[in-house]
């Protein structure tokens, strides 16, 4: 056996800590009205690049971060009427049902913004913004070794948080994502628990409340609109008419640039 024409074999950089990310990374279905659109987007730059393919240009556009940004901003500029037309070119060319999706799931596809699950973690939320701006700012300064003992900064309701800057031996553990996260829940349930009055755990819940009042109606008017205009899509045949807003799938081409291929010659 004599091997020749071999094709150069690499390692790929990508790191899958479990088989559904993988099987993630190899569907190129779009997940998001979003995401949907920025394909279309991609599609329509096919129509004038007969030199590449079309899947070429999906993987180069999904590693563009510049592109993704200008077409988020052009996505963000739509008004309200021409989102709701791309919500229903989403489901319309994905199959997804959305009469059988929850409100939840329905938000996540239209980036609606959801409510917080409990008032707790309404606080939480506020408070965990707050601690990182507060965590960056003492991070920043002792990169300059300046040392700062204690650092104060409204959460709003009434309270304000405190968080020491640690420049010792934990100062390796305050660089940790982890214990950051862990040492900021824990100043936040000391705040909930001592700090913060039931008038204001009260005032809180009622936040919490109205914000999610809204958001049932929003949800409620969005899933109306979306029904009334896939009623009309399914109406005006465009599947054989657009071929910029279907939705396809794509295999991955990663094998053919990673495999030794040996033959017998005779």
């Amino acid at each position: 056996m004599q091997g020749s024409r071999v094709l150069g074999a690499q390692l790929s950089q990508a790191v899958y800590v479990s088989k559904r990310s993988f099987e993630k990374e190899l569907d190129s279905l779009p997940t998001t009205a979003f995401q949907y659109y920025y394909h279309s987007k991609l599609k329509e730059l096919r129509s004038s690049s007969n030199d590449f393919h079309t899947s070429d240009i999906l993987s180069c556009g999904q590693h563009n971060n510049a592109f993704r940004r200008f077409i988020r901003k052009e996505w963000n500029s739509l008004s309200t009427t021409k989102k709701r037309l791309y919500y229903a070119f989403f489901f319309h060319f994905t199959g997804v049902d959305h009469n059988s999706l929850n409100k939840y799931e329905l938000a996540r596809i239209l980036e609606i913004q959801t409510p917080a699950i409990s008032d707790y973690m309404l606080f939480r939320n506020k408070f965990k913004y707050k601690f990182d701006n507060v965590w960056y700012q003492e991070r920043e300064q002792r990169s300059r070794k300046r040392r700062m003992v204690l650092k104060h900064n409204p959460i709003g309701f009434g309270h304000t948080i405190t968080v020491s800057s640690r420049i010792s031996v934990h100062g390796e553990e305050c660089s940790s994502l982890t214990a950051r996260f862990q040492k900021m829940c824990r100043e936040c349930r000391h705040t909930w628990n001592q700090k913060i009055t039931e008038e204001q755990k009260l005032e809180i819940r009622n936040i919490w409340e109205e914000q999610k009042r809204q958001f049932d109606t929003v949800l409620a008017t969005e899933r109306e609109a979306l029904g009334n205009n896939l009623n009309r899509l399914s109406k005006m045949n465009l599947d054989s008419k657009v071929r910029s807003l279907k939705v396809d799938r794509y295999t991955t081409r990663t094998i053919a640039s990673n495999i030794v291929i040996p033959y017998k010659k005779k």
